[in-house]
């Protein structure tokens, strides 16, 4: 039966309907009380006391569940399409004018809707754009004689939503110009592996154009060890395998499916290694910051490309493939295309192909736009939700899926406080960053430029890019916050009808269903982030706890029109989320709901007993494994092997220590009487994540500061455990496994009330 004083809450949160007032209290006068011992007298009040708390405890969570419902409820999917329509109706890559459009109509928006201190936060950066209007071409021919030529754009199909005259421009972020003409290598998707088997079948890259199946990782990556093996530019194309796995016939296709249509190509940047502004590492880009390096030297340090690339369509690249001479590539090389793959490195009748790439460099403005709602009982505490909005075109998936729906759950916040006497006890920052899609240089300027008050005041930061499919979700973060997604997950409708019928009430079972984790049966499975968005430099350089989610289908095929020119809104109302919304809609219950748990939890719901159990049981074995493979030579190898066995050994037995201290931290959580003692718990909760991070970085990658979880250095879309312990001069490091065992005191100290 639900209590007096929690009609009253409702009533006062403005959550009763109209028909349920309060009932008048009804006073009676006391019962005379027996004279009794002291010490029953004394227990009694003890239970009294207990009691009035579970009921405390017990209304709490009834009020979280009334404002969750609430919050949930207020969002409009109708204000989600309008605000989808507004923010695509032009391609906007960062530093245009139609991209400052965009921030400008977000920004009136948000204030619109409410938020506080809307505002942007701006950044001088180095960008690169092709020639608008000069198209990028590539041809086969032989002398004079062309056999085939490309007109370096993706074809308009819908035109009252494609027809900017240079949204169909095909390009990749950061070539050089130029104009290069070769044979043909195949490389598959110049993984290491790749090239190596190409070494092993005596084919060599070295002065040929490498032509590179997207499939899986990173483009930058790819591009760079193209460059590193000797190949004068690349052409990078997505194979039907992956973009138009039900056959490239027109009616199956893109815009009768979501597959990518014959001259579709996939834009992207194909910068390698860094985050942010290539010319200020480390340091946000403001007026008066030193640039430490130039143009000139990015390339040379590897992390600009020097050769130029080029996106192709499978259509282009069945072209080449057609006339390629050379041995056939291996069985687990052959893809969609209706031939058979060829090494290369010449082409039938000794034809050659030409590509000819226009590119410039430009310093821009960038814009992030920034707004809150201030907190309650904790205004210095930060739960910041984060979103790009700049697109390689249109961007109704990539980003702007993601926009939309952040700008409608600020929206759902403002109008709850409205409805309500509710405000969120911590203040929630919603971030739309600007130039995520050359190197995530919004987020990353922005982390530099306040790493210091995020690290004292950011609670969490909760990512959503943008929606891939419509099947299931799937998410990254680390252990300590895995409890807290799968219990907001648990609280969200299953978005599709067909899993409901399938007896998936959740949007959790659902990914449990499809996604789940091996090892630990009882959960979904969850990766670590890695560098594929905006969550990258608040994990990665300031130590705070992040949260990637996004939809996606369930298999290894994912969004076949990524990056493309056809990701505009007949897509995401037809193609992909068709039934009203309903996938963006969950999207948008959980992000809210993960906010307002971050920010209403009396004692943050960030588990660092997961954490330790991690290290011990999934983080450390890999590491002896490693020291234990290793074959001494000589004498100092074995006194080397023994100081790893060593460092490892400590290491170990800190991670016991940790997790034990942990214990002994979580138990006094229920015993804080205040909001004093909780923010003490509070503080030493956040105090732990920060010590994981080493302020010099990885050694020749300073903005990869965390000593256990980081980007890859061989793909930026993937993550690795403790990547410096292996990565160093490609051995196992004592001193890194020395820093690891640091970090891990340091969090155990962190917890301690007292030296």
């Amino acid at each position: 039966m639900e209590t007096r004083n929690l009609r009253r809450r409702r009533q006062e949160y403005g959550l009763l309907e109209a028909n349920q007032d309060v009932e008048p209290s009804k006073h009676k006068p006391p019962p005379s009380m027996p004279i009794l011992p002291t010490i029953i007298f004394l227990m009694s009040m003890f239970i009294f006391i207990i009691v009035v708390l579970g009921y405390a405890t017990t209304e709490k969570t009834a009020i979280n569940d009334l404002i969750s419902r609430r919050l949930m409820e207020n969002i409009d999917v109708d204000n989600i399409k309008n605000y989808l329509r507004e923010l695509t109706k032009e391609p906007h890559v960062a530093g245009t004018d139609e991209n400052r459009r965009v921030a400008e109509a977000i920004a009136r928006i948000w204030t619109e809707n409410g938020l506080e201190g809307v505002h942007f936060n701006s950044y001088n950066v180095l960008l690169n754009y092709p020639v608008w209007e000069k198209p990028n071409t590539l041809k086969i021919h032989k002398g004079f004689e062309t056999f085939y030529q490309t007109n370096g754009t993706e074809p308009m199909i819908l035109p009252d939503e494609q027809g900017d005259p240079f949204a169909g421009i095909q390009w990749l972020a950061w070539s050089p110009p130029g104009q290069v003409t070769g044979d043909i290598v195949f490389c598959n998707e110049a993984r290491d592996s790749d090239f190596q088997t190409l070494k092993e079948l005596e084919i060599n890259v070295t002065g040929k154009i490498a032509l590179i199946r997207y499939g899986t990782g990173f483009r930058g990556d790819k591009v760079k060890r193209a460059q590193h093996e000797g190949a004068t530019a690349v052409l990078l194309y997505s194979d039907p395998a992956e973009v138009a796995a039900e056959g490239i016939d027109e009616d199956k296709v893109y815009p009768h499916t979501a597959w990518m249509p014959h001259e579709g190509v996939q834009r992207g940047s194909i910068i390698h290694g860094m985050f942010g502004d290539p010319l200020t590492p480390v340091l946000p880009s403001k007026p008066g910051i030193y640039r430490s390096r130039d143009i000139e030297q990015a390339k040379r340090n590897g992390i600009l490309p020097s050769i130029p690339a080029l996106p192709i369509s499978y259509t282009t690249a069945f072209e080449i493939m057609k006339r390629m001479n050379g041995p056939l590539a291996p069985k687990d090389w052959q893809g969609g295309l209706k031939l058979d793959y060829r090494l290369g490195h010449g082409l039938h009748n000794d034809a050659k192909v030409t590509l000819e790439v226009h590119s410039i460099y430009e310093t821009k403005t960038i814009n992030n736009v920034l707004g809150y709602i201030k907190g309650a009982e904790e205004p210095d505490r930060f739960v910041i939700l984060g979103n790009h909005y700049d697109a390689w075109v249109y961007g109704s998936l990539d980003p702007n899926s993601g926009t939309a729906i952040l700008t409608e759950i600020a929206n759902s916040f403002t109008k709850t406080m409205k409805e309500t006497s509710w405000r969120p006890a911590r203040t929630i920052f919603f971030a739309a960053w600007d130039a995520e899609e050359y190197s995530l240089i919004g987020s990353t300027e922005f982390v530099e430029e306040y790493l210091q008050m995020l690290q004292q005041r950011a609670v969490t930061y909760i990512n959503m890019d943008c929606i891939h499919d419509n099947k299931t979700l799937t998410l990254a973060t680390t252990p300590s916050l895995h409890d807290v997604v799968i219990q907001a997950a648990k609280r969200i409708p299953n978005p599709s009808k067909e899993e409901q019928q399938q007896g998936r009430p959740t949007l959790y079972d659902t990914w449990y269903h499809y996604y789940p984790d091996e090892k630990y049966k009882h959960r979904p499975w969850m990766k670590i982030p890695s560098g594929n968005s905006d969550q990258a430099p608040f994990q990665n350089f300031a130590g705070i706890p992040v949260i990637d989610f996004a939809f996606k289908n369930n298999s290894p095929i994912d969004y076949p029109l990524y990056h493309s020119m056809y990701e505009t809104p007949f897509l995401n109302e037809h193609l992909v989320d068709w039934d009203n919304f309903a996938i963006h809609l969950a999207t948008g219950r959980l992000w809210i709901e993960l906010a307002r748990s971050f920010s209403e939890s009396e004692i943050l719901p960030i588990n660092h007993l997961a954490l330790a159990e991690a290290i011990i049981d999934d983080y450390i074995p890999p590491v002896q494994q490693a020291v234990n493979s290793i074959k001494p030579f000589d004498q100092s190898a074995e006194a080397a092997i023994v100081q790893l066995n060593d460092q490892v050994h400590h290491v170990q037995q800190m991670s016991l220590t940790f997790k034990e201290t942990i214990l002994e931290f979580t138990a006094k959580f229920s015993k804080a009487k205040n909001r004093f003692e909780r923010r003490s718990i509070n503080d030493r909760i956040m105090a732990v994540d920060r010590c994981f991070i080493n302020p010099v970085g990885m050694l020749g990658a300073p903005q990869s500061r965390h000593v256990l979880f980081s980007v890859s250095d061989k793909d930026s879309y993937s993550s690795r455990v403790m990547a410096a312990v292996f990565d160093t001069d490609a051995k196992i490091s004592a001193r890194q496994i020395s820093i690891v065992h640091y970090s891990i005191l340091c969090a155990t100290n962190a917890v301690k009330e007292f030296f």
